[in-house]
């Protein structure tokens, strides 16, 4: 694949080897076995005396399938009650546990779908919460413990198919620097009781947010247009003038222009440089993963500056606790995170990777600009080498 780098006005051609290459799609398996047993535990401690007629499980288990279906609408996600051939993943909805608050678990968080055979575990026994004999009718109650579990379900899925928990305050309306945050979060498929959700916000159907959507077209055989990722290239290092130039590829489910890097650092102290442009009014987010997907993570940190070298904006660890976000409170993670930064102009932005160790990474960036129309490319095709960089647009 070629790509174009610019290093503060020169434009270079260079070759790079995308990284992104489809594999096999994952089929996704909702085992029942068992469910019957735990939906009715789940039914009789919301008041009913006994549990759902044999119709009644046949509704809801079409709910909560259907129900996955809409929020993963648009993604390659077939959805079997029998199990299928070849390589899948498992949700299995008549897990039991000991623990009577656990709703779900997931195998692991595998970004990018690297494994395609991973295991989800729901424990419905443990919805009855969302059942109140007392309160709404039989069908009323159905369709709640359907949403619940059907938001449950869809949240593991996404775990192992690489999201995180505080992907939920991915919303278009919580910003850098401020991250105003009032609940909006929670109405979202990776909220969960560390960022607010409440028992009532679970028997309400939840969809996935643009940033959700976003990491989900990075997974392998789930996108239907996979995201790019790109090598860090080699000779591009820690200063302005040595920046590696990094374009987008638009993406139609989240509707954002995005790329992820696979890089590294060498030891504490080294920063890696990207430059790119942007339009005035672009959301721009950067996020670094590092500490779940390699032996050798390293801490990171961003730095956003301006087309001077003005800092517009740093930050370092993830923090988030319910309506508290990125303000050094709650659970915590050595990744980074520069979610929604509103660029105030078009032109040129660089952002600076650091760490305090050395170790691999991917930094996915989107609300940078693709790569530049083909009538660009064909001049530089001639050989023209230079580019005056446009005035900066206020």
């Amino acid at each position: 694949m070629n790509r174009i780098y610019m290093v503060r006005g020169v434009v270079a051609c260079a070759t790079l080897v995308a990284l992104s290459t489809t594999g096999t799609a994952a089929d996704f398996w909702f085992n029942w076995s068992g469910s019957q047993t735990t939906i009715n535990a789940a039914w009789m401690s919301g008041g009913y005396g006994s549990g759902m007629t044999n119709a009644e499980q046949t509704t809801f288990r079409g709910m909560v399938k259907s129900n996955v279906e809409t929020i993963y609408n648009g993604f390659n996600a077939p959805i079997f009650t029998s199990m299928p051939g070849g390589v899948y993943e498992t949700v299995r909805l008549g897990a039991t546990t000991s623990s009577n608050s656990l709703l779900g678990s997931a195998e692991r968080v595998d970004w990018r779908n690297r494994f395609k055979d991973d295991i989800a575990s729901i424990y419905i026994a443990n919805f009855g919460f969302t059942v109140n004999a007392g309160a709404f009718s039989r069908a009323t109650n159905i369709n709640r413990l359907a949403n619940g579990v059907a938001g449950t379900t869809a949240h593991e899925m996404g775990h192992n198919l690489g999201l995180q928990h505080y992907d939920t305050y991915g919303v278009d309306n919580i910003q850098a620097p401020t991250y105003n945050v009032f609940g909006q979060q929670n109405r979202h498929i990776m909220a969960t009781g560390s960022t607010g959700l409440t028992r009532s916000g679970r028997v309400v159907p939840r969809t996935l947010n643009p940033l959700e959507k976003l990491k989900l077209e990075y997974a392998d055989g789930v996108a239907p247009t996979l995201g790019t990722t790109i090598a860090e290239a080699a000779g591009f290092k820690g200063s302005f003038g040595t920046a590696q130039a990094i374009f987008g590829d638009p993406l139609p489910l989240s509707g954002i222009t995005a790329v992820n890097i696979r890089g590294s650092l060498a030891n504490s102290g080294e920063v890696d440089m990207y430059s790119f442009t942007a339009d005035a009014g672009s959301l721009l987010k950067a996020n670094t993963m590092s500490r779940r997907w390699f032996s050798n993570p390293v801490d990171t940190t961003l730095t956003l500056y301006d087309d001077s070298g003005n800092v517009l904006f740093s930050d370092d660890d993830i923090y988030y606790s319910r309506n508290s976000f990125m303000n050094g409170i709650g659970f915590r993670s050595l990744d980074t995170l520069i979610l929604n930064y509103q660029a105030q102009y078009t032109g040129t932005y660089y952002m600076a990777l650091g760490g305090f160790d050395g170790g691999n990474y991917d930094l996915l960036m989107g609300g940078l600009n693709p790569v530049p129309e083909p009538a660009t490319m064909a001049v530089l095709g001639l050989g023209v080498l230079a580019l005056i960089r446009r005035r900066r647009k206020r």
